[in-house]
C-alpha cells in the first residue's frame, strides 16, 4: 500500500513525537501512535503495522538500558503472553472490522481515564495473569503497555529498570505479534517496510531528544495535554467505525 506524502510526514513527526514523550516518562507514546495509524490504516493492518513501529522504538529503549535487564523476572510475563497472544489470535480472526475498531477506540479511552493500577490488587498481581493480560490485549488493542507498567510497578524496579524491562516485554510481545498476523492472518508486512523504516529512524531521533528534555516537562502539564489528545483520537476512531 502506497500512502501520500503528506501522511509519511504527519507519521513521521507523530513517531517522533511519541517516541519523545516515552523517553521521558515512560508511557503514553504507544498509544497515542496507535491512536494517529488508527486514522489512516484499517483494523486488521493496523495492530501489526503499530506493532513494527514499536518494536523498533523499544529495542532502542532496551539498548539504551541495556545493563539493566533482569531475566529472571520476565521468564512467566513472556511464557503466559505468549499464550495469551495465540489464543487471541484465533478470535481476532472472526471479529469485523468495525467491531475491532470499536475495540481498540472504546480500550483507549478507559485505559486513559481510568486508573490500571487500581484495577490491579496484590494478590491479583502475578506474572502470569500479567502475561496472560497482556498477550490478550496486544492482539486485540496493540496498545498493552500500560497494562505491564502498571503490573511492573509493583516490582520496586529502579526507574531504569522499569524502563529497560518493560521495554524487553515489549519487545517480546510485539514480535510475537507480527509472526502471528503475518502467519495467521495474512497480514503482508513487506508492502508496510519503507514506512516502518522510516518511523523507526524518526522515533529513535526523538528518542534522543527525550533524554535531552528529560528533567524540562512538567509531568502533570503532560498528563493533561496527553489524556485528551487521546481522548480526542479514540472518539475519532470510534466515529470512523460507526
Amino acid at each position: 500500500t502506497l500512502m501520500s506524502l503528506e501522511i509519511y510526514l504527519i507519521l513521521g513527526a507523530i513517531s517522533f513525537f511519541t517516541s519523545m514523550i516515552t523517553a521521558i516518562f515512560s508511557l503514553g507514546g504507544g498509544m497515542v501512535m496507535l491512536a494517529s495509524l488508527g486514522q489512516f490504516v484499517n483494523a486488521s493492518a493496523l495492530i501489526p503495522l503499530h506493532a513494527s513501529v514499536q518494536l523498533l522504538n523499544n529495542i532502542s529503549r532496551v539498548y539504551v538500558y541495556k545493563e539493566h535487564i533482569n531475566f529472571g523476572v520476565l521468564k512467566t510475563i513472556l511464557w503466559a503472553s505468549f499464550f495469551g497472544s495465540l489464543i487471541a489470535i484465533f478470535i481476532f480472526q472472526n471479529l469485523d472490522e468495525y467491531i475491532l475498531t470499536l475495540i481498540i477506540g472504546y480500550s483507549i479511552l478507559f485505559l486513559t481515564w481510568v486508573q490500571v493500577n487500581k484495577f490491579i490488587k496484590h494478590g491479583f498481581a502475578n506474572d502470569l495473569i500479567c502475561g496472560l493480560l497482556a498477550g490478550v490485549a496486544g492482539i486485540f488493542i496493540g496498545a498493552n503497555g500500560p497494562i505491564v507498567t502498571a503490573f511492573m510497578r509493583l516490582k520496586n524496579f529502579s526507574p531504569e529498570s522499569l524502563v529497560a524491562n518493560h521495554g524487553l516485554v515489549m519487545v517480546f510481545q510485539h514480535l510475537i505479534k507480527i509472526i502471528l498476523f503475518i502467519s495467521v492472518i495474512g497480514f503482508s508486512l513487506l508492502s508496510y517496510i519503507p514506512l516502518i523504516i522510516f518511523l523507526g529512524a524518526m522515533g529513535y531521533l526523538g528518542t534522543r531528544v527525550g533524554r535531552r528534555l528529560i528533567n524540562k516537562i512538567d509531568f502533570k502539564i503532560f498528563q493533561n495535554i496527553l489524556k485528551f489528545l487521546l481522548s480526542v483520537l479514540a472518539i475519532l476512531l470510534i466515529l470512523r467505525a460507526e
